[in-house]
């Protein structure tokens, strides 16, 4: 008997729609609760080829809401990417995993092959927003899910075609302030939230016509409360939108929580001279058309094609001189032989 012959049994999926299922490779971000438990429950459904993304490593705070991991895992500090490998293979042999130990803005640069859709598992709006960006350039769909306390977010979005999470959420850039803040999160809370996310998972693949683009589900499981909301793609959205800003920006960039790299954000203008200055100057290390990877000395940029900049290799010292040194490379100062980073200033 077929392993998946109770849910062929339901109308909604049938053995077409298994078979749908089966052949889907999804890229699921984040190994966490939302991840680990999305992972397991598409494991068990037949999905057979799943991407993972996440650079961190097991923690005993992670076995209270983490599925997949075991004290061992944390014992051993095991990346989280290789331990759910391990865990989802012996849930079905025969699923092919593939795990990136890194943060998903390193991602970006490697050719993942066909994916048909992503499950945003994050636990901060940083990567979301990176997420949003990859979901609009590759033209792919995405589940949204959050939890806080006893309260979670779910959404199936398609960037190019509804709403996109900037859409969702008009601060996301500022949201992201917020990236540091330990919430609590209610155990039951993450099974309840990524049942939903798989749920919508099978009805993008099955392309099923009660799927709605345009609904964000709001779950209060302390008060047994579901509600529904409606989102409208917002016509001057700086992400999914056609009107977008040309004008020139004041450079100012900011750490992003928790991690030792800035961020900001260039205008069209700036983001062009950047590109043109370090094609110039050979300082280019890896390009596609969603993003380029520039090194100028010391310091590491990514650069998306939206204009978000992220800064990397930057000391305590040098990064007071960030703002002066930001303006200098769109305009290509810093490329000359005596200026090439800010070691130097």
């Amino acid at each position: 008997m077929d392993r998946h012959d109770r849910q062929i049994r339901v109308s909604e999926i049938g053995k077409q729609g298994q078979q749908k299922i089966s052949a889907a490779t999804l890229l699921i971000v984040g190994c966490g609760a939302l991840g680990t438990y999305c992972a397991e429950q598409l494991v068990r459904g037949g999905i057979k080829n799943i991407i993972l993304v996440d650079p961190d490593s097991v923690d005993e705070t992670n076995l209270q809401r983490q599925a997949l991991f075991v004290t061992d895992d944390a014992t051993s500090r095991l990346k989280k990417v290789t331990a759910a490998k391990k865990q989802l293979q012996r849930i079905d042999p025969q699923v092919q995993v593939t795990t990136y130990p890194c943060s998903f803005e390193q991602v970006v640069f490697e050719e993942l092959g066909t994916i048909d859709l992503i499950l945003d598992c994050t636990d901060n709006f940083h990567t979301r927003s990176l997420i949003n960006l990859y979901a609009y350039h590759h033209e792919l769909p995405f589940v949204f899910g959050a939890c806080n306390r006893t309260t979670g977010q779910v959404m199936a979005l398609h960037p190019c075609k509804q709403p996109c999470l900037h859409c969702v959420f008009p601060q996301l850039d500022g949201l992201e302030k917020e990236d540091c803040s330990t919430v609590g999160v209610l155990t039951p809370l993450v099974p309840f939230v990524t049942s939903l996310q798989v749920a919508l998972v099978y009805k993008i693949l099955l392309d099923d016509p009660t799927l709605s683009w345009q609904t964000m589900t709001y779950a209060d499981l302390w008060h047994s409360a579901l509600d529904h909301y409606l989102i409208k793609k917002k016509a001057t959205c700086p992400v999914c939108s056609e009107k977008k800003t040309t004008s020139a920006v004041a450079v100012e960039a900011k750490k992003i929580c928790g991690t030792d790299v800035y961020q900001t954000t260039l205008s069209p203008l700036q983001q062009h001279a950047l590109l043109e200055n370090s094609r110039r100057h050979s300082a280019i290390l890896k390009e596609n058309p969603l993003a380029a990877k520039i090194q100028i000395g010391t310091i590491e940029l990514t650069l998306f094609k939206n204009g978000k900049v992220l800064i990397y290799g930057l000391t305590p010292k040098n990064s007071r001189l960030l703002p002066e040194f930001l303006q200098m490379i769109v305009k290509g100062a810093t490329y000359d032989s005596e200026n090439r980073s800010l070691d130097h200033q």
